[in-house]
């Protein structure tokens, strides 16, 4: 059986204050991208 890749995009290895930043940000409405600069995985 092969997995699907249309699950969302887990982020367990950022810490539990980063994935609040991330979650709020997304009912927000802002882009990936901004969230991802925002929380600094780009860094």
């Amino acid at each position: 059986m092969k997995h699907s890749n249309t699950k969302p995009r887990s982020y367990t290895h950022l810490s539990a204050e980063k994935r609040g930043i991330i979650q709020a940000m997304h009912q927000e409405g802002h882009k990936q991208k901004e969230i991802a600069d925002a929380v600094g995985v780009n860094q």
